[in-house]
């Protein structure tokens, strides 16, 4: 069984700085305003509509109220959506349309989900089911299940938008960052992971293939160990090696199953709570 697999590498905060040199097309000032946007987006896509609190509407649902309890969800400001809604001109026209017409769809689907919660839950205290038989809660809960696929798959599809233009505004304002080097081999270790935890969510995971990638995240960590400390950063410092720690956990899961030969969901989520930790300290480090 495929495992369920959450969308990764859309999680880090990225690094700008201050600044107006040009490099190409793309000037420092434009590459600061991209990563301002997509550190927004990362804010308000995380905070709205949270996979799990769908996840538990949906549950309660499908079980018509009973057995578990009234799942109590937190929606983002609204108007925390204005930074992310309307992009400004450090993107091409074209960019800007659809990211325009993305956050749309998502903001509709996403408020419609939580709208029809509330039907869900009149209907129930008006115990309209005792007169068709769950009829309408069933459409309900058949409209939420859509809902939810729509807005996870919005939420993917805006990420695959920003991504590889954020990185490109990225490289940008690092060409002086003192902490360039550091940054660069953290997203290569980010880049490995991924591809790990992608190959662990298939049906058949190739062994050889998740060996392959514990040696590379090991060879890394010995590049990283070269580099020398900016003792004039000492705080972000002490995250970078804190993140180290948390590459370490994610590599002691990852033989974990390469040894037992088991791949299992337990052994995925595991996987994941490690390399979302590593996010954390990351994010700790160049915010």
């Amino acid at each position: 069984m495929k495992k369920l697999l959450l969308v990764v590498s859309v999680t880090l905060i990225l690094c700008s700085c201050g600044g107006g040199s040009s490099s190409g097309r793309l000037t420092e000032n434009k590459a600061n305003q991209i990563i301002d946007y997509y550190n927004n987006s990362l804010s308000v896509l995380k905070k709205f509509y949270k996979e799990k609190e769908m996840e538990n509407v949906l549950q309660y649902m499908d079980r018509n109220g009973q057995a578990v309890s009234k799942p109590v969800v937190m929606i983002g400001i609204f108007s925390d959506s204005s930074k992310v809604i309307n992009p400004g001109s450090y993107f091409d026209r074209e960019i800007r349309a659809e990211l325009q017409e993305k956050y749309r769809a998502f903001f509709d689907a996403g408020n419609k989900f939580f709208d029809n919660y509330e039907k869900f839950n009149a209907y129930l205290a008006a115990e309209g089911y005792k007169e068709d038989n769950w009829e309408k809660g069933k459409t309900i809960y058949a409209e939420n299940m859509d809902l939810y696929d729509e807005v996870n798959d919005l939420r993917y599809d805006i990420y695959a938008i920003l991504i590889p233009i954020a990185d490109e505004a990225e490289k940008v304002t690092l060409v002086d960052n003192p902490l360039r080097s550091h940054i660069l081999k953290a997203k290569d270790l980010f880049t490995v992971m991924e591809a790990a935890i992608d190959e662990y969510a298939e049906e058949e995971v190739d062994a050889d293939a998740m060996h392959d990638f514990y040696e590379r995240i090991n060879e890394l960590l010995e590049e990283v160990r070269e580099l020398k400390p900016n003792v004039d950063y000492d705080r972000q410092m002490k995250y970078y090696s804190e993140f180290l720690e948390e590459i370490g956990a994610f590599q002691k899961e990852l033989i974990k199953s390469i040894k037992n030969n088991k791949f299992d969901q337990q052994g995925f989520e595991d996987l994941m709570s490690e390399y979302n930790d590593a996010v954390g300290k990351y994010n700790s480090f160049v915010n």
